[in-house]
C-alpha cells in the first residue's frame, strides 16, 4: 500500500457519515447548550423576573422575621429553613427547567432525534491505561483545555465587574427587601445578557471548529474509498455475474410474453429455440421475439403448441439464429436464406413439430 493510499485527502462518503451516526459520532457543539440556556433564563427573567423577585423578597423577609423568634431550639431553625428552601425552589423551578430544556434543545438541534445503540457497546480499548495516557496528554487535550481556560477568563471577569458595581450601588443605600431584590433582578438581566454576548461568539466559533475537526476526522483515503465500495457494493465479478442473471430473467419474460404472438418457433429439439414475427408493413425483416436455451427453451416449446404457434426443428438453424440473433432485433442478413425456408416450411406444415 502506497502512501498516497495512505493519505487521508479525502471528503467522507456519506455512507461513512452515516455509519458514524449510527455509533453516535457527530459534530456538537457544547456552547450552543449554552447559548439557548442563557437566551431562554434572560426571556424568562425579562417576563416573569419581576414576579419572582417579589415572591424571593417575600421568603427573605419571612425567614428574618421568624430567625428572630426563634430562639436558641436548632429543631425550629431546620424545620423553617426546610420549608423557605422549598419554597424558594418552588419559585425557581420554572427558570432551572427552562434553562435545562433549552440546552437538552440545542441537542436536538445539531443531531435530531439520535439515538446510537453501538455508543452503548464496551470498547475493551477505552480500558487501556497507555491508550488513556496518551489521550490526557494529546495536543487535543492541551487545545481543549486552553479554550476552557479562556473562555472562564471572560466569564468570570464579566460576573466579578457586574456583581461589584451591583454591591456598590446597594451598600450606598437604605432599601426595603423588595428593593433590593428588584436591583438584583435588573443586575442578573442586565450580566445574563452580557454573558450571552460573550457565549454567542464563544458558540459561532466553536461550532466552526467543531464541524472543521469532525470533517478532518472522517476524511478517508482513496484505498478507504476503493475497499468501502467493495464492501458495499461487492466483488466486481460477482455484479458483473449478477447483471447478466437480470439480464437473463427479463429476456425470459419477454420471451414468454412475446412467443404467443410469433410466426414460428425454430427449435433444436432439446437445446435451444428461438421465435420469429414478421410483419411486412412494419419490419424489413423478420425479428426474434423470443429466445432460450435448455429448459427454458423446452417451456417454450410447450407455450408455442398452446398457443398454436409451429414449431420447427432445424438444430442448426436454431443454434445459429440464438448465438447471432439479438432478441428484439432483426435476423442477421447471412440467415436470410434459411429464415425464408423455414417461413416456407412453416406455411406447409401439417402439424405443430416439423423436421427440417
Amino acid at each position: 500500500m502506497s502512501d498516497t493510499e495512505q493519505n487521508k485527502s479525502e471528503q467522507a462518503t456519506a455512507y461513512k457519515l452515516e455509519q458514524a451516526r449510527k455509533k453516535g459520532m457527530v459534530p456538537r457543539s457544547q456552547e450552543l447548550g449554552m447559548v439557548l440556556s442563557l437566551l431562554a433564563s434572560t426571556g424568562y427573567l425579562s417576563v416573569w423576573g419581576g414576579e419572582m423577585a417579589a415572591r424571593l423578597s417575600s421568603l427573605s423577609a419571612r425567614a428574618l422575621s421568624e430567625a428572630a423568634a426563634l430562639g436558641a431550639s436548632g429543631g425550629a431553625m431546620l424545620v423553617v429553613a426546610g420549608t423557605l428552601l422549598s419554597q424558594a425552589a418552588h419559585v425557581l423551578a420554572p427558570l432551572i427547567t427552562i434553562a435545562m430544556g433549552s440546552a437538552l434543545l440545542s441537542a436536538v438541534m445539531q443531531t435530531g432525534f439520535l439515538f446510537a445503540s453501538g455508543a452503548l457497546k464496551l470498547d475493551t480499548s477505552k480500558l487501556n491505561p497507555l491508550q488513556g495516557f496518551k489521550r490526557v496528554f494529546s495536543m487535543q487535550t492541551l487545545i481543549e483545555a486552553a479554550k476552557a481556560c479562556f473562555k472562564m477568563v471572560v466569564y468570570v471577569a464579566i460576573i466579578r465587574f457586574t456583581i461589584v458595581d451591583a454591591a456598590v450601588s446597594l451598600a450606598h443605600e437604605d432599601l426595603s427587601a423588595l428593593r433590593i431584590a428588584q436591583t438584583l433582578l435588573m443586575s442578573g438581566i442586565h450580566l445574563l445578557f452580557l454573558l450571552l454576548a460573550a457565549a454567542s461568539v464563544f458558540a459561532l466559533i466553536d461550532q466552526v471548529l467543531v464541524r472543521h475537526a469532525f470533517a478532518k476526522k472522517m476524511r478517508m483515503s482513496r484505498y478507504e474509498q476503493k475497499q468501502e465500495m467493495k464492501q458495499r457494493e461487492g466483488d466486481p465479478r460477482i455484479k458483473q455475474r449478477r447483471r447478466q442473471l437480470q439480464r437473463e430473467l427479463l429476456q425470459r419474460s419477454r420471451s414468454m410474453k412475446a412467443v404467443r404472438s410469433a410466426d414460428v418457433l425454430v427449435a433444436n429439439p432439446t437445446h435451444y429455440a428461438v421465435g420469429l414475427k414478421y410483419d411486412p408493413s412494419r419490419m424489413a425483416a423478420p425479428h426474434v421475439v423470443a429466445k432460450g436455451a435448455g429448459d427454458f427453451a423446452l417451456r417454450l416449446k410447450k407455450l408455442a403448441f398452446v398457443y398454436g404457434v409451429p414449431v420447427i426443428e432445424s438444430p442448426r438453424f436454431a443454434r445459429a439464429l440464438y448465438f447471432k440473433a439479438a432478441l428484439d432485433r432483426e435476423v442477421p442478413g447471412d440467415l436470410y436464406r434459411d429464415t425464408a425456408a423455414i417461413y416456407l416450411q412453416a406455411r406447409r406444415a401439417p402439424s405443430q413439430a416439423v423436421s427440417a
